[in-house]
C-alpha cells in the first residue's frame, strides 16, 4: 500500500497566546487531531519565556530578521504607488492615511521569517492582532506570515483571541478563513457592516472558553469531557435537566413542553443518591414517571455532586433557581428557568421565564446556537480538505 505522508498544519504562537489553561487544551487537540492531520505549533526565536511555557507542545522554533531602509522620500512614493487609489469606505485613501500617520517618512521595514523547509503544508493558523491589544512586533510577525502563505498559496487562517467585535477589520479581510471563539464576533463579522468575504467559523463554548485569560476552574477540569462521553451525540442540543424529586410533577410537563424539539435535544439529567423516593432511586422516578415524554429524546444520568459535568451542556433549564443553576450561569453556560411562579427576568446568564411559549422560544435560540459552531478538530479537517468557500450565515456542528 502506498505511504501517504499525513497533511501537516501550522500554528503559530506568540507570547501573548500562551496561557495554562490554552496549552493543555492545544495539547488535547494535537493528540485528538494525529490521526488525520500533523499540528505543529511554531514559536519564534525571539519569545524565549513562550518557547519554555509551551515546551509539551514540542514546538518548531523559527528565526526572525528585519530589514529596515533609511527614510527617504523615495520609500514614501514607492509604498504610495503600492497602496494605489485604495481607500476606506467614507473616501480617505489609504495613501492619504500614510502620510497622516508617519509624516510622508519613508521607512520601509521587511520582516523575514528563517522557516523549516517542508512541502505538505495545508494550512498556516495565525492570531489576529488589534491595534488595542498587540504589541508591534506580534504585528510585524503576523504580516511577514500572511506574506509568506499569499506567496505560496497556503490557506492562512486567523483566529480570535482579543475580541474580533471591533471596527478593525482590515487584519481578518487577508484570512482565507476565521476561526471566532465569542458569538458577538461570529455575529460582527458575518454582518454586512464588516464585508468580509471569507469563510467564518465559531468554537463551541467548551473549547473557546480556553482562548480566554480568566477560564474558570470548572471549565479546566471538564476538558475533553463531552468528547469522551461516547453515549451523548454531538450533533444534538444538549441540555442539562437540575431535576429534583421535590419537583416531580413540574418537571414532567417541562419534558412535556420539550418534546416537539427532542430530535434536536439531548437531556442530562442530574440524579442524587439522596434523593430516594420508597424503593425507587432517582434515577428510577423519572424514568418510570416521565416515560412517555422520555420517548422523545436521548438522555443520559449524571451525578448531580459533580458539577464539572454542565460544562457538557448547551445550557441549563430547570424549573426552580438552584445549586446547579448559580454554578451553571457563573461559568457562562445560558441558564433557564421555567417556574410559572417567579415574574419573568434576566439576570447575567440566567432568565426566569413563566410560559411554555417563553420556553420554546429560548430553546429554539440555544438550538440555533448550537448548530451554528463548530468543534476545532472539525475545522482543521477543514482546512487540510480546503474548505474553505465562500462566507456562510451557518456553522456545521460535527458529531
Amino acid at each position: 500500500m502506498e505511504h501517504r505522508t499525513k497533511p501537516v498544519v501550522y500554528w503559530v504562537l506568540q507570547d501573548n497566546q500562551t496561557t495554562s489553561n490554552l496549552i493543555d487544551f492545544f495539547e488535547l487537540i494535537q493528540t485528538r487531531g494525529k490521526k488525520f492531520l500533523t499540528l505543529k505549533f511554531l514559536v519564534p526565536e525571539t519569545s524565549t519565556a513562550t518557547r519554555q511555557k509551551v515546551s509539551k507542545l514540542n514546538p518548531v522554533v523559527f528565526g526572525v530578521a528585519y530589514g529596515k531602509s533609511p527614510n527617504s522620500y523615495e520609500g514614501y512614493c514607492l509604498k504610495k504607488e503600492q497602496l494605489g487609489d485604495h481607500g476606506f469606505s467614507d473616501g480617505l485613501k489609504f495613501r492619504q492615511a500614510l502620510l497622516l500617520d508617519d509624516l510622508g517618512g519613508g521607512n520601509l521595514l521587511q520582516t523575514r521569517l528563517n522557516l523549516p523547509k517542508e512541502k505538505n503544508v495545508a494550512g498556516i493558523v495565525v492570531q489576529i492582532p488589534t491595534p488595542l491589544g498587540s504589541t508591534t512586533q506580534e504585528e510585524k510577525i503576523f504580516y511577514a506570515w500572511v506574506h509568506v502563505a499569499k506567496t505560496n498559496h497556503i490557506p492562512v487562517i486567523g483566529y480570535e483571541l482579543l475580541s474580533l467585535a471591533s471596527r478593525w477589520t482590515l487584519a481578518p479581510s487577508l484570512m482565507d478563513g476565521l476561526i471566532t471563539t465569542q458569538k458577538a464576533s461570529w455575529d460582527y463579522l458575518n454582518s454586512p457592516e464588516a464585508d468580509l468575504d471569507t469563510k467564518i467559523w465559531r468554537i463551541p463554548r467548551f473549547e473557546g472558553c480556553f482562548f480566554s485569560p480568566a477560564t474558570h476552574p470548572s471549565w479546566r477540569k471538564g476538558m475533553g469531557l463531552r468528547d469522551r462521553s461516547h453515549d451523548i451525540p454531538q450533533r444534538k442540543t444538549i441540555l442539562y435537566i437540575a431535576h429534583n424529586v421535590a419537583m416531580t410533577y413540574e418537571y414532567k410537563n417541562l419534558l412535556a413542553h420539550l418534546a416537539p424539539m427532542g430530535d434536536n435535544l439531548h437531556l442530562m439529567f442530574s440524579c442524587g443518591k439522596d434523593q430516594v423516593r420508597g424503593t425507587h432511586t432517582h434515577q428510577q422516578t423519572i424514568e418510570t414517571l416521565c416515560r412517555n415524554e422520555l420517548k422523545n429524546f436521548s438522555f443520559s444520568f449524571h451525578d448531580m455532586n459533580q458539577p464539572t459535568q454542565i460544562t457538557m451542556a448547551d445550557a441549563l433549564v430547570c424549573c426552580a433557581d438552584c445549586y446547579s443553576a448559580a454554578a451553571s450561569s457563573a461559568i457562562g453556560i445560558p441558564t433557564i428557568i421555567y417556574d410559572t411562579m417567579v415574574p419573568e427576568t434576566r439576570q447575567g446568564y440566567k432568565i426566569w421565564i413563566q410560559t411554555p411559549k417563553a420556553l420554546t422560544r429560548q430553546v429554539q435560540q440555544i438550538i440555533s446556537r448550537h448548530k451554528e459552531e463548530t468543534g476545532l478538530s472539525y475545522i482543521l479537517i477543514d482546512i487540510i480538505k480546503k474548505d474553505l468557500g465562500p462566507r456562510t450565515r451557518k456553522g456545521s456542528t460535527h458529531g
